[in-house]
C-alpha cells in the first residue's frame, strides 16, 4: 500500500503525532486504512472530543479527512439541530457526514505535501474550542474563528 517515499513520510508523520498529542495513536480500519485517533479536552477540559485523521493512499499529496468520531451527534446552540444535518456548511466549517457517520471537519482548503497530521489536528482543536463557543453564545465557528484570528493579528 505505501512505496518507500510514503512509508518514511508516514514515520514521520507518527513521531510529530506523538510529540505534540501524546494521547493520539495510529490506528487501522478493518480495510487496513491507517488513521489516527484521539481525544482532545477544550479550554478549562469541559468537554472532550474524540478526534479522527484518516489517511489516504494518496497521503501525503491528497488532504487527510478530519471527523469528530465521538459524541457522534453534535447538537447545535438551540438544541432543534444537529451539526451533522447541516451538510456542507461553511459557517460550521464542515463537509456534513462521512461515510463512516463522523462530522467531517473542514481543517484547510490549501493542503499541500508539506502540510503535517500535526497542523489538522491543531485545527481539529481549534475547531471543538470553536464548538464550544458556539453552545454557549450561538455564534457560528466561523465568526469564532474569525475572531480570534482578528485577536491574534492585534
Amino acid at each position: 500500500m505505501w512505496d518507500q517515499k510514503q512509508g518514511e513520510r508516514f514515520a514521520f508523520e507518527e513521531a510529530l503525532v506523538k510529540m505534540y498529542f501524546p494521547g493520539f495513536r495510529l490506528r487501522y480500519d478493518h480495510n487496513r486504512n491507517p488513521y489516527f485517533a484521539g481525544w482532545i479536552g477544550t479550554k478549562g477540559r469541559r468537554n472532550y472530543y474524540k478526534l479522527r485523521l484518516e489517511l489516504s493512499e494518496c497521503f501525503p499529496d491528497s488532504k487527510p479527512g478530519l471527523f469528530v468520531e465521538s459524541p457522534q451527534k453534535l447538537p447545535m446552540y438551540d438544541g432543534a439541530e444537529t451539526i451533522n444535518s447541516l451538510g456542507l456548511s461553511h459557517a460550521y466549517h464542515v463537509y456534513g457526514t462521512g461515510d463512516n457517520g463522523f462530522v467531517k471537519i473542514c481543517h484547510t482548503n490549501d493542503w499541500d505535501p508539506s502540510c503535517t497530521c500535526v497542523m489538522a489536528l491543531l485545527r481539529g482543536a481549534l475547531w471543538t474550542e470553536g464548538y464550544e463557543h458556539h453552545l454557549r453564545t450561538g455564534e457560528t465557528i466561523h465568526q469564532y474563528l474569525r475572531e480570534l484570528e482578528k485577536q491574534l493579528s492585534e
